[in-house]
């Protein structure tokens, strides 16, 4: 029993300690707890106290924001009210400005009209006390005492090919005239001097006038001062001034088919006959005696009252009197010294000059066989009005060219030799007679006839250099291809001989006397140095023909240089 109970007191006891273990257990537990909570309510209070001063930090950006667009807002309103200030500023300033200015212009025409008022009435006063009619004002002052009054449909071309005058002094000397196309009616209008006149076409220019009427291109330009230098004007200022141009100097007897009463008088600047000056006059240096009309100048004379005295006009009397120029007529003139003031006719008579000889070389095709270059590539002047052989000379020889040559009886082609890759063909292809002159024979269609105005063509060419002549290097023509010249021999001869004769496209060069035509290397042929050519020509100074056993192989055909 008594085991019983101590068993069942242990147990107990157990009982107990463990209970209190459970609670020291719980109560730790408990205190954790309660300690996490602590941490959890502090970290809460923590994290209310950022929010809240997050919440603080944005109401501050939105009151800044709030403050920014009140700035802006503010801004625009004051610069809305700025323009519109100046808007209004301006519209003040400028009716102020057109109310002052439209004051003063009338106080100043009120003014005027005062002033003139009072000097009219002074000015009457004082005429009417000195008994005097004021003068008739000067008429205007007209060179050529030709005056015409325009009608319905005149224009400066109309006018100037009817006077035989130049349309742009028409339009120049003659301020009424605002449009040459369409003159208003009943102007009066003084006309120039007359000249043999020239109507341009559209397609003109100085080159092809030049050709037409055989004067040089400086010609036209002195004869027509507002040509310009380089004659780029010459389309564009017919559109202004017209299209008739003086080929002579202006002057000499009107002659028009209109009325010969006073109001269109003709006259005459050329004397009929010459006559000789004075007795005992002094003739001014250099004024010419072929004249019939002489004038000896007074001290305090001028050129106008002399040229109009005399019916002279300016240029044909500096042309008879060279000491005076036109910038300085009146202080060139010499008191006491006698001038022509009406030369004869023959006086400036041009003397026909006999027209060069010149050489017929053949029918080349329009087109060198590469690139289609022409055969003569320096100039041209194509679709000439009048075309003949001696036109295109003389516009090629005023200019230094030497070789010229002509195409479709109409265009002119100018060089000073014939260029690489030239094709002579046959004469027949020639066929087209000149448009100036049926006589001569001025190329074909697709053919130029070539001229030089020496009997020699020079001809463009290349070297191949310099080959072994123990075998020929080229071969080919027929009817003695080498030929000898013991004084006279040069590569241009050479290459000239060879090219329009033979007609090859090879030419050598040895021993300094022998020229050979050939139209196609020989196979096999043997270059050497250059160095071995060595022997000058026996015709031109300064000119290699080969050398001993060494010829210098040339070629006028590019695909030759190429295939070399």
């Amino acid at each position: 029993m008594e085991d019983l109970n101590n068993s069942n007191s242990n147990r107990n006891s157990e009982l107990i300690r463990q209970g209190i273990v459970q609670c020291l257990t719980l109560e730790a537990e408990c205190k954790a707890l309660k300690e996490s909570l602590t941490e959890s309510r502090d970290y809460s209070q923590r994290l209310e106290a950022e929010n809240e001063e997050l919440r603080f930090r944005i109401l501050e950006m939105m009151e800044d924001q709030a403050e920014i667009r009140a700035e802006q807002e503010g801004l625009m309103k004051i610069m809305r009210e700025k323009d519109s200030l100046i808007e209004s500023y301006s519209a003040l300033v400028s009716t102020t400005l057109d109310r002052t200015v439209h004051r003063e212009r009338q106080d100043m025409r009120d003014i005027e009209a005062k002033v003139l008022s009072t000097l009219e009435q002074d000015l009457n006063v004082e005429m009417s006390k000195m008994a005097i009619e004021p003068e008739p004002s000067e008429p205007a002052f007209c060179l050529s005492e030709v005056t015409y009054t325009t009608k319905a449909g005149d224009t400066c071309d109309s006018l100037a090919t009817k006077y035989s005058v130049s349309s742009a002094a028409l339009f120049m000397g003659n301020p009424g005239i605002i449009n040459c196309t369409n003159i208003v009616e009943g102007v009066n209008l003084c006309l120039p001097l007359q000249c043999k006149t020239f109507t341009l076409d559209k397609g003109d220019s100085c080159m092809s006038v030049a050709a037409v009427t055989g004067l040089d291109q400086g010609d036209i330009r002195s004869l027509n001062p507002w040509v310009h230098p380089l004659c780029n004007n010459l389309q564009d200022g017919t559109e202004t001034l017209g299209r008739v141009i003086c080929i002579t100097p202006p002057g000499g007897k009107y002659e028009h088919d209109v009325n010969t009463t006073n109001s269109d008088p003709a006259y005459s600047e050329y004397a009929d006959k010459a006559v000789s000056p004075p007795s005992g006059a002094t003739l001014a240096e250099k004024t010419i005696k072929d004249c019939g009309r002489w004038y000896t100048v007074q001290k305090g004379d001028n050129c106008a009252v002399v040229l109009v005295q005399y019916h002279i006009s300016l240029p044909l009397f500096i042309q008879a009197n060279p000491s005076v120029s036109e910038g300085t007529c009146t202080t060139d003139l010499a008191p006491g010294r006698t001038y022509c003031v009406g030369p004869t006719k023959e006086a400036f008579a041009v003397k026909p000059q006999p027209v060069p000889p010149f050489h017929r070389f053949g029918c080349f095709a329009r087109e060198a066989d590469t690139k289609n270059r022409t055969v003569l590539t320096l100039a041209k002047a194509e679709h000439v009005k009048s075309m003949s052989i001696t036109a295109c000379q003389s516009f090629c020889l005023q200019r230094g060219w030497t070789v010229w040559g002509i195409q479709n009886g109409d265009s002119c082609f100018r060089d000073n030799q014939l260029r690489m890759d030239s094709q002579i063909i046959n004469n027949s292809k020639c066929n087209i007679h000149c448009n100036g002159n049926t006589t001569n024979v001025c190329g074909g269609k697709d053919a130029i006839e070539v001229f030089g105005d020496q009997d020699m063509l020079r001809v463009e060419y290349a070297s191949l250099g310099c080959y072994s002549w123990s075998k020929q290097a080229i071969r080919g023509t027929t009817g003695g291809d080498t030929i000898e010249s013991p004084d006279e021999m040069s590569v241009d001869a050479c290459a000239s001989l060879c090219t329009v004769t033979k007609k090859s496209d090879f030419f050598a060069l040895w021993e300094g006397k022998l020229c050979t035509c050939g139209r196609e290397m020989t196979p096999g042929a043997t270059t050497t140095s250059m160095d071995e050519c060595n022997v000058a020509c026996s015709g031109q100074l300064g000119d290699i023909c080969g050398g001993k056993g060494v010829a210098e192989v040339f070629t006028t055909k590019t695909k030759n240089i190429i295939a070399s």
